[in-house]
């Protein structure tokens, strides 16, 4: 018996995928997080050839994911802000500290 790191339940080693370099040669998380931890996080595929493509938001956010590897998220100007590594306050202070020595 074996507890989950992710539902924290007790569970019989069989139900823990391998894992050779793992303590106990089992992963920590037991095969049903790992399968809904895989089912939330999938990645967009690509349309089969024969499938008729409509443009709408969905197909447009695979698009952008698939060719050239970013998500539609744009940040606002306070996360900009923020994201800047170099600013007119920072400047200000360096300069302040310069002229102090």
């Amino acid at each position: 018996m074996k507890r989950c790191s992710k539902c924290k339940q007790l569970h019989a080693l069989d139900s823990y995928a391998k894992l050779t370099r793992g303590k106990d040669g089992r992963r920590a998380q037991c095969k049903a997080c790992d399968k809904k931890y895989r089912n939330s996080n999938k990645k967009p595929q690509m349309p089969a050839e024969d499938d008729e493509y409509t443009i709408n938001s969905a197909t447009m956010r695979n698009h952008l994911y698939l060719h050239f590897g970013f998500e539609d998220h744009r940040p606002n100007t306070s996360e900009y802000y923020n994201i800047k590594k170099y600013h007119k306050e920072s400047i200000n202070i360096i300069t302040t500290i310069k002229q102090a020595k």
